[in-house]
């Protein structure tokens, strides 16, 4: 994985079946809740909402394609790059990325911090 991660933030010639053999992030859709039907924020790609994800609080960032602008091959391969470049990452001052999924929508699930 590491190796993965590695070579995918140093380069973009990745093809995504390339980049998704090293997915160990994705998370069953049906198991996300939406709370309830206040959007937590929107923004340059997708709007963020509350829900619930293996009994704990999350909140869900839901991409775009519309606003993204990017083909959707180009958007996919984008998000899996952030993905597993963000799932590497452990310090206390990032919020973490619990894992995300592409279907029915694009979408990271993550710590919820309140305030």
């Amino acid at each position: 994985m590491l190796v993965a991660t590695t070579q995918a933030s140093n380069s973009s010639s990745y093809s995504f079946e390339e980049l998704r053999l090293g997915i160990d992030w994705e998370i069953n859709p049906n198991e996300v809740h939406r709370l309830d039907s206040t959007v937590l924020g929107v923004g340059s790609f997708g709007s963020v909402y509350r829900a619930t994800w293996h009994g704990i609080q999350v909140a869900v960032k839901e991409i775009d394609l519309e606003i993204t602008k990017s083909t959707p091959h180009k958007a996919l391969r984008d998000f899996i790059q952030e993905m597993m470049i963000w799932k590497s990452l452990k310090f206390p001052s990032v919020v973490q990325l619990y894992g995300g999924y592409m279907k029915p929508r694009l979408a990271m699930v993550m710590q919820y911090c309140a305030g």
